[in-house]
């Protein structure tokens, strides 16, 4: 399969180098094709992958968007015409503080893209998953899940097999619109590196899952709501107001999910007042302690999330 890599930082390198290493044509596309840190990615390629300029790299059938957010759309403008194509939307639409989401609620960073790249067929992958789980899918001889959504079936299969290829345990989430509400993710991800985790500290969700897993990357929508024992259809998504680590010192009583927040009566928010990774993810995917894995600070750092 022909592979166009829009973008060389860790996440397009890392899956050009093993798509490459796994048999398939791998062009990486750069505005400087020429220059020492695309010519020393190619080396790495042991002559499976080859640099050229973005629109040679776009003509591929299959091309992989991983740029930064800010630099997504002059990017697609760049490839010329993607009628027809697979474009792989690994973007995360994050301010270049990192502070918070660039694109809200009622759209998506995909959507945004696939507005841009008329005719092509966007599919939502590799965007929840760091570079050096991509490099190393084994954890204890399960598979990591990874999510994607799209609107076309064969353009989310092709996803689909490049993912499995990868050792992945891929899920169709569902249509391009499930790729709105995935903040909350987004956000204890970086709350968690500015915490103290290295680009080594990883966690999984181990396959399988089961249908709350996939959880159409609602995330906390469909716990919160069984929390309370609420038998209507689910709203939206929940928009992440605040992530703040809780001082250990501070003597913070154990994970407690709460309807409204402090000081507020508003139905609509959620609120979590000391939660560790871990049992955020064993709520928001529905799955058990012994299918979330990863380091310590998993289950021992404690976040106060208001939702």
């Amino acid at each position: 399969m022909q592979i166009g890599i829009i973008g060389t930082g860790n996440v397009g390198s890392t899956l050009g180098l093993r798509w490459a290493e796994g048999g398939h044509e791998v062009v990486f596309g750069s505005r400087r094709p020429q220059s020492d840190e695309v010519r020393a990615l190619v080396a790495r390629s042991g002559g499976r992958a080859r640099a050229a300029e973005v629109t040679e790299a776009a003509a591929c059938p299959v091309v992989l968007l991983a740029t930064p957010w800010q630099a997504a759309e002059a990017a697609v403008h760049s490839m010329g015409s993607l009628e027809g194509k697979t474009l792989i939307d690994a973007v995360n639409p994050l301010l270049p503080s990192l502070t918070g989401l660039a694109v809200g609620t009622n759209t998506s960073a995909a959507e945004q893209v696939a507005q841009w790249a008329k005719g092509a067929h966007v599919v939502k992958a590799f965007n929840t998953i760091g570079a050096s789980v991509m490099a190393d899918t084994s954890f204890d001889g399960s598979r990591v899940v990874l999510f994607y959504c799209g609107d076309h079936a064969p353009a989310k299969q092709t996803v689909h097999q490049l993912a499995a290829e990868l050792g992945f345990e891929p899920v169709d989430a569902g249509p391009l619109t499930q790729a709105r509400p995935g903040a909350v993710r987004l956000a204890l991800d970086h709350a968690g590196l500015k915490a103290g985790s290295g680009p080594g500290d990883r966690f999984r969700i181990a396959a399988p899952i089961g249908a709350m897993g996939i959880a159409r990357l609602l995330v906390l929508v469909l716990p919160s709501i069984a929390a309370f024992g609420q038998a209507t259809a689910p709203p939206p998504g929940f928009e992440v107001a605040s992530v703040k680590r809780v001082d250990p010192s501070s003597g913070a009583p154990g994970s407690n999910l709460m309807r409204g927040g402090p000081g507020t009566s508003d139905p609509g928010q959620i609120t979590f007042t000391a939660v560790t990774m871990n049992r955020l993810l064993m709520a928001a995917y529905g799955v058990g302690p012994d299918q979330v894995s990863g380091p310590g600070w998993i289950d021992s750092e404690r976040y106060a999330i208001a939702a």
